[in-house]
């Protein structure tokens, strides 16, 4: 499946590391899309002719394809004067395990994330609803100050094209 994940970053006292700086404040938005592979060992019950209802649980891998950073950057200057600053930026983020600086137009992610998910739903004749909670085992991005992973919830609506339902016999 396809996937778009994002996350919102707000890191105080963020990238820098000189003495002229009393203050620095970083806040972006970060999304990234990427295929997801999940492999889930499905349990179904059928409550009638056309009603079941499943859950499973399996692991899954994703491939980061491509992404955006965008925010502020504030910060207070204490030279002789005080001199207070905000800049926007907007970085494609480059797929690497490397750290990100957004600030100098470094924005990066790992290439790969593994991890578990869990689902539920129920299926109406040939129409599905399922949400599953999805887990991330590594490291996506990561600064001197954050190292974020993935953890989010993903909701389905579908239609099974092809196949059909056994009768139950009597």
């Amino acid at each position: 499946m396809y996937a778009t994940t994002g996350a919102h970053v707000g890191q105080s006292l963020g990238f820098q590391d000189n003495a002229n700086f009393t203050y620095a404040f970083s806040d972006s938005k970060i999304t990234v899309n990427s295929l997801r592979l999940p492999v889930n060992l499905l349990y179904t019950y059928r409550i009638d002719p056309k009603f079941k209802v499943f859950g499973g649980a399996g692991p899954y891998i994703a491939k980061n394809l491509s992404g955006t950073e965008k925010g502020n950057f504030s910060g207070d200057s204490t030279n002789n004067y005080n001199n207070s600053f905000t800049y926007r930026f907007k970085n494609t983020i480059s797929i690497n395990g490397n750290a990100s600086q957004a600030t100098l137009g470094q924005s990066n992610v790992a290439s790969l994330d593994i991890g578990v998910d869990i689902l539920l739903g129920f299926q109406y004749k040939k129409f599905q609803v399922s949400g599953a909670w999805m887990r991330g085992f590594q490291r996506q991005y990561h600064t001197n100050y954050v190292n974020m992973g993935n953890q989010l919830w993903n909701f389905t609506l579908g239609y099974i094209i092809f196949g059909h339902e056994p009768k139950p016999r009597l």
